[in-house]
């Protein structure tokens, strides 16, 4: 058959091809994800393979394709697993290398070679059945195109002006198949192409527009939508490819033909622009609708004209304004600064599209998304900016403390930054702390789907724009700043171990690991904390700094949000105390001594050769044994000679045949030579040294200086030389073993060797010539070598090792007896850089400072250079204490007072201090009150953790048919009962430190205020140690019970923190396990004849009690508490039942019951509340998840 000169429209639908396309494209697709979960590290090497579900689930998404996911995954895990075993059997496996290197690409290699291969076999027997329904539609619709391509052709060459036009068009419409009037011609194409649509929806996912496009009121758009879009999509579609492309290039060519026979289509039934021109608008009740409700509109056209797709064909546009056409109706859409007309709408569909949303393509949908304000794609893009801020921010605060404690980073981000909503706005699930701290690009996405979710499609949701920007704000107001540095004593520089730092505000310290907070000094004085900081609100802090009872707080300027690193020296004045203390600090330490000759403390040595007694090392660092005048060391230093022995020993050294002078020389008669002596071997220097001439770590050194020179001919050169001792102690022995300069006396290379009780070493002499071999000689002159200067000495060194001047910092400081100085030695070298070189120079002066008060003065030497600094040691460290014999400690003198930091003061300056400093406090108030509140809130929640585990414990002890040793229930109640009483205990002592804080403040303007709507009036500090006081006596008695029934309480409690199985809930144990009664159970849990009571009653010893428990049949519902004026109460056990007992003063309250989850359905509880005994309220109620519920009660 001819189209219209086209030629004939074959069937070419080949089985095989489909066949052979849908294995390609199915295995490609399966083979591809599981590359991906690998790469991206989804679960373990060994979860992806050996777990069905991920099968399943993958797997799904291909149901449409002919794929069972609910049995065909037996097949694939069972080949997977198959695959992994032969893995794990390679001899190059490695368990450890997870999800990188060679065990992912021995899977990946494994899943392209035998998943693939596994995955034909199915398709093959899958796409027959497929081809075979496919192949029936595509003849079906294929005739009934080629049918109506004759029909058109032939109305082509009619006369349209002729009487009989309309029934002719009708009856060969009808010829075509259709039935019922010619406005619903394409009613079996409809058909159709819906069953395509709804049995391979997944394969044709682009045709998603094909039931909207067929509902059009004029068939011409009908057409023309249908057959544009199979035009350019076609290509595209999984397995049908090019299959349906050919079907729709016909249906294109039947559209031209009818546009060829003269637009009978367009004219008849109306297709274009809506306007108030034209003698066709009557003749359709959509552009009449259009007209009535839009009178204004010159012309809006549809923006399928420029997008050609989808719905576009049911929006039209003029000047940016949108007109909605579907139920029937016409709806507007003025435009306005935030909407962004077709690129809104095209935005819209795409992401109801990516988040699975099946009405993508409906235009009530679309429309309601639309109008809101402001626009969809500005609306996404601030919430894409947001996030990209909050993402920046979490790993800018992260960057520098992502070492620290786990537990305390997730509380800074989750709690501190409220990362929690974030949490809650995508279900606990979907952000755990890993995935917080790496803040991924998918979480951003997943954010922003979320937040569209809840702005479009649930009822009454609001903006959440201002959430991301309180988390954007506390971002920038609690940044982690970090504080570091020495305690040193002021007077001798030394720094001091176990001094006490405090930071300026406690409640804002982060970090409890060791390597993030450090604050008692290690033995080098080092400290460090993190503090949470509002750079807008802290411009200056103080540090409190104690040592020995001394105390004092230097402030330092904050250059915040610039920078966030601060290293501080703090120094603390001892003043007379130093030396006292230093002096006992020494006698504590094991090896060391106290010479009270010069007040220092030296490492002691114990003298057992014969003649020798102990003398301090020149470095005054410590004793070594030296022999007492006149006795002299024997070479070898094993003997201290007597002037007797000396003599004898100096006549048998004189060879009597020749003299040998070099050390460690004899005459050897055989070879007429001075030869080494037995022991020593000559080196490549020619010198006798040691057999073992390599000195090992700890023994004495000898060192010559210089120990490379040139001289002229004429000239003679001096050396010293240095002997370090095994101790470390250095000292001159220059004149003993070199007492005369040297002098060569002819050109070359000369060695000078020198020996020191048993340890040689050796100095180059170069006559006219370079003798360092960093040198050169330039204008008959020896100069350093590029890249290298010479040193106090003229040696050339490299510039980086060559200091040109030295500094002790600080120069002058103040401590108490007792304390070390503490100081750095800085160097600059020959490059301008400054270093800190305490550790490469020579201290003197140092050791035993701060035993007993006094000026001192400590020296630094190196290379010839030396720096000085004083340190002042005195009692007190304080000019205005004084120490008292009797107590030993230092009291302020008469008309003075020790302020906060322990520093004596005036009367009149500690006033005008303490009035200056609270104006400064006051601001810090509503921190405080809110802080204090917070605790309180904790307090109670803890104390009613514990009266629970206590009375739970006291019920297994009344039990005498239990043994209370072997009672895990009892074990279990009494270890959690320990565990809240320590949290209760550590609340408390925060809550008295608040207390004093708020006491202090008292007397700030706005306190009343800041105070009255937290209820704090009756939280004094009697009530705070009442509710301790009563709680360690209860305490007392779970002991006393114990004892009684022969157990010991450190046993009860191991076995109470082990006995609990992971897959239970600690606190529904606690309140009773299965012998609790829950109601709707229908069982009679604890053996009492009665089914589901709840009996609940109020807690003695407290004017308030609530109860709360999961009144549902499915008992999986988690309830929080909180209660205005006292705080957070802590959650109920999941499906359980919770008292919260508390004790509240007279006043309104209002009591907050939030669903933190409801299983899935609803959640459903009954609350009950207790005041002086008597039940006041009580209800059961049903609430969504996230909701809370409120209720108001009194306490008189």
């Amino acid at each position: 058959m001819t189209v219209y000169g086209q030629g004939v429209v074959e069937n070419n639908f080949d089985p095989e091809t489909f066949k052979n396309k849908a294995a390609e494209e199915i295995n490609a697709k399966i083979q591809g994800q599981i590359e991906e979960w690998l790469d991206s590290g989804y679960g373990s090497a060994e979860d992806i393979v050996m777990e069905q579900t991920y099968w399943k689930d993958m797997l799904a998404q291909y149901e449409a394709w002919g794929i069972d996911p609910e049995e065909t995954p037996t097949d694939y895990f069972n080949k997977a697993k198959e695959i992994y075993t032969n893995i794990k059997e390679d001899p190059d496996y490695d368990p450890k290398a997870d999800l990188s290197g060679r065990l992912q690409d021995m899977i990946k290699t494994r899943v392209e070679n035998e998943i693939g291969n596994a995955f034909d076999s199915v398709i093959d027997k899958e796409s027959q059945q497929i081809y075979s329904d496919l192949q029936g539609l595509y003849n079906h619709a294929n005739a009934k195109i080629l049918k109506i391509a004759e029909g058109l052709e032939k109305i082509g060459e009619w006369d349209e002006e002729a009487p009989d036009f309309e029934s002719k068009l009708e009856a060969e419409v009808r010829n075509w198949g259709f039935k019922g009037p010619i406005a619903d011609f394409v009613g079996d194409m409809d058909n159709i192409y819906t069953q395509v649509n709804d049995q391979y929806g997944t394969q044709i996912n682009m045709a998603g527009n094909l039931i909207s496009l067929l509902n059009e009121d004029d068939p011409t758009g009908r057409i023309e939508g249908l057959f544009e879009f199979g035009a350019n999509y076609g290509g595209e579609i999984p397995i049908l490819g090019d299959i349906v492309a050919n079907l729709f290039e016909v249906g294109k060519e039947l559209l031209a033909a009818a546009k060829r026979a003269g637009g009978i289509l367009e004219r008849n039934y109306g297709q274009g622009c809506m306007n108030n021109q034209g003698e066709y608008n009557s003749l359709t009740t959509k552009k009449k609708q259009f007209r009535d409700k839009f009178p204004n509109v010159v012309s809006a056209c549809p923006l399928s004209y420029s997008i050609s797709s989808g719905p576009y064909y049911h929006i039209y546009e003029e000047n940016k304004n949108l007109y909605f056409y579907f139920n029937k109706s016409w709806h507007g859409a003025p435009a306005t600064s935030g909407k962004n007309g077709a690129d809104d709408v095209w935005a819209i569909i795409q992401w109801l599209r990516r988040i699975g949303n099946e009405n993508y393509y409906d235009l009530a949908t679309i429309y309601s998304i639309y109008v809101k304000e402001p626009g969809f794609a500005k609306y996404r893009e601030q919430i894409n900016e947001k996030a990209s801020a909050i993402q920046q921010g979490v790993r800018n605060s992260l960057q520098n403390i992502s070492y620290c404690n786990d537990a305390d980073l997730e509380k800074y981000l989750f709690d501190d930054i409220d990362l929690n909503w974030i949490r809650r706005l995508l279900g606990n699930d979907q952000l755990d702390f890993s995935r917080a701290k790496t803040f991924d690009d998918g979480l951003i996405e997943q954010m922003e789907d979320q937040l569209l979710e809840n702005r479009y499609f649930r009822a009454g949701a609001s903006n959440n724009l201002n959430q991301l920007d309180a988390i954007i704000e506390k971002l920038k107001k609690n940044i982690p700043v970090y504080f570091n540095g020495r305690v040193i004593s002021s007077g001798t520089q030394k720094p001091l171990e176990g001094a006490t730092v405090t930071p300026p505000f406690p409640s804002l310290v982060m970090f409890t690991g060791d390597n993030c907070r450090k604050l008692t000094t290690d033995e080098n004085g080092r400290y460090s904390f993190y503090m949470r900081m509002d750079p807008d609100q802290y411009r200056r802090v103080g540090i409190l700094t104690s040592y020995e009872g001394v105390s004092t707080t230097p402030e330092f300027e904050l250059e915040l949000p610039s920078r966030t690193y601060y290293q501080f020296t703090l120094r603390i004045d001892l003043g007379e105390e130093e030396e006292l203390i230093e002096q006992e600090k020494c006698e504590e330490k094991e090896g060391y001594v106290w010479d009270s000759e010069n007040q220092i403390c030296v490492a002691d040595v114990a003298c057992e050769v014969e003649n020798t007694v102990k003398v301090l090392n020149e470095a005054k660092t410590g004793y070594i044994c030296d022999c007492a005048s006149p006795n002299k060391w024997n070479e070898d230093q094993t003997q201290c000679l007597t002037p007797e022995q000396q003599a004898v020993s100096e006549t048998d050294s004189v060879p009597t045949d020749t003299s040998c002078t070099e050390p460690f020389t004899a005459w050897n008669s055989a070879t007429e030579t001075c030869d080494c002596i037995e022991g020593y071997t000559r080196n490549d220097q020619g010198i006798c040294v040691p057999d073992d001439a390599e000195i090992p770590e700890g023994q004495a050194t000898l060192t010559v200086s210089p120990s490379s020179v040139r001289i002229d001919v004429s000239e003679e050169v001096s050396f010293q030389v240095t002997y370090t001792d095994s101790t470390g102690e250095s000292f001159d022995v220059t004149q003993e073993v070199s007492p005369q300069p040297f002098f060569p006396g002819k050109e070359g290379v000369h060695q000078k060797t020198f020996t020191y009780r048993g340890v040689s070493a050796s100095a180059i002499v170069a006559v006219g010539g370079c003798a360092d071999p960093n040198a050169e000689e330039i204008d008959g002159d020896c100069q350093c070598k590029e890249g290298f200067s010479p040193d106090f000495q003229g040696n050339c060194q490299p510039e980086g090792d060559v200091f040109t001047a030295i500094s002790i910092d600080p120069a002058e400081q103040t401590i108490g007896v007792g304390d070390n100085p503490g100081f750095v030695v800085i160097g600059v070298n020959a490059l301008g850089e400054t270093l800190d070189i305490t550790n490469r120079v020579s201290l003197s002066g140092a050791s035993g400072i701060g035993d007993v008060s006094g000026t001192f003065t400590i020296s630094a030497t190196i290379q010839g250079l030396s720096a000085e600094a004083q340190v002042n040691v005195n009692e007190c460290g304080d000019p205005n204490a004084e120490l008292n014999t009797t107590t030993g400690n230092c009291d302020c003198k008469d008309g003075y007072l020790p302020d906060e930091n322990g520093k004596c003061v005036s009367d009149e300056e500690l006033k005008e201090e303490l009035e200056e400093e609270a104006l400064e406090e006051c601001e810090n108030l509503a921190t405080l009150a809110s802080e204090y509140s917070s605790v309180i809130g904790q307090i109670n929640s803890f104390q009613s953790d514990y009266i629970g585990f206590k009375n739970r414990f006291l019920k297994e002890v009344n039990d005498r048919a239990s043994d209370l040793c072997q009672n895990q229930m009892a074990a279990f109640a009494y270890a959690q009962a320990l565990s809240a009483y320590e949290n209760l205990r550590g609340s408390i002592d925060q809550g008295k430190e608040l207390y004093f804080q708020l006491s202090y403040l008292s007397q700030c303007p706005s306190y009343e205020a800041e105070t009255g709507q937290y209820n704090l009036g009756s939280y004094d500090l009697n009530a705070l140690l009442d509710q301790i006081s009563g709680q360690e006596s209860s305490l007392a008695e779970m002991n006393s019970r114990i004892k009684e029934n022969g157990c010991n309480e450190e046993d009860i409690a191991d076995i109470g923190r082990t006995v609990v199985d992971s897959d239970k809930d600690p606190e529904l144990i606690s309140m009773g396990g299965t012998g609790n009664e829950l109601s709707g159970d229908g069982k009679d849990n604890d053996g009492e004849g009665q089914e589901d009571e709840i009996p609940v009653s109020a807690e003695p010893g407290y004017n308030v009690t609530i109860v709360i428990y999961d009144s549902g049949s499915a008992k999986d519902d988690v309830f929080s508490l909180y209660i205005s004026g006292a705080g957070d109460f802590g959650t109920t056990p999941e499906g359980g039942l919770r008292t919260y007992p508390m004790q509240l003063p007279p006043g309104d309250y209002v009591a907050s019951v939030s669903v933190l989850e409801d299983g899935g359905n609803v959640g459903t509880y009954t609350i009950n509340i207790f005041v002086n005994g008597m039940s006041v309220f009580s209800t059961s109620n049903n609430t969504d998840e996230g909701v809370t519920d409120s209720f108001n009660f009194s306490v008189n």
